[in-house]
């Protein structure tokens, strides 16, 4: 007779929430004793793992542009621009404007980040995000910019779509 069942071990170390699963199977033959076998769940934790290790690289990145490099040149920046100021004026953008997207995608980031480290969904900031550079995308192509300028931004969107199908579906044993 087996008998599957799991086992949830959660443990605080420094301010940080690990949770290790283990599947145990309980076999016990009339004749033999009872047995216990351990098989460890590594792929769900490897998937917890590259799910947050992606999530920080979207929000750093994101964060990193907007708050530390604002006013410094990039050979992604659009058009001719200099800095994020002469980029959304080369979109045709005003400052207002410019100053809400980075609101937004801050806010957006920041909450992704947040998501690593506590119980909140990413669904929502996920979709800011990958609305966001698909704007962007969208903006570099408008003003014939070459594809490699918009190369951080279909890369920030490719890692949000990833992030949310591997958060959706359950690693397959």
């Amino acid at each position: 007779m087996g008998l599957d069942l799991r086992i949830y071990l959660c443990f605080i170390n420094e301010k940080k929430l690990f949770v290790l699963l283990e599947a145990v199977t309980l076999t016990n033959c009339s004749k033999e004793p009872l047995r216990l076998e351990f098989v460890s769940l590594k792929k769900q934790l490897m998937k917890n793992y590259l799910v947050s290790i992606l999530k920080s690289i979207v929000s750093l990145t994101i964060v990193n542009v907007w708050l530390f490099r604002f006013s410094k040149e990039s050979v992604y920046r659009g058009g001719d621009s200099t800095d994020l100021i002469t980029e959304f004026a080369a979109y045709g953008l005003s400052l207002p404007i410019m100053y809400l997207i980075g609101a937004l995608k801050v806010i957006a980031a920041l909450a992704l980040l947040g998501s690593v480290f506590s119980k909140i969904k990413a669904q929502i900031p996920l979709l800011v995000i990958a609305a966001l550079m698909t704007a962007a995308i969208y903006f570099h192509f408008s003003i014939g910019d070459p594809l490699m300028k918009s190369f951080p931004a279909a890369l920030m969107l490719s890692l949000c779509i990833l992030i949310f199908f591997l958060q959706k579906n359950p690693v397959r044993q």
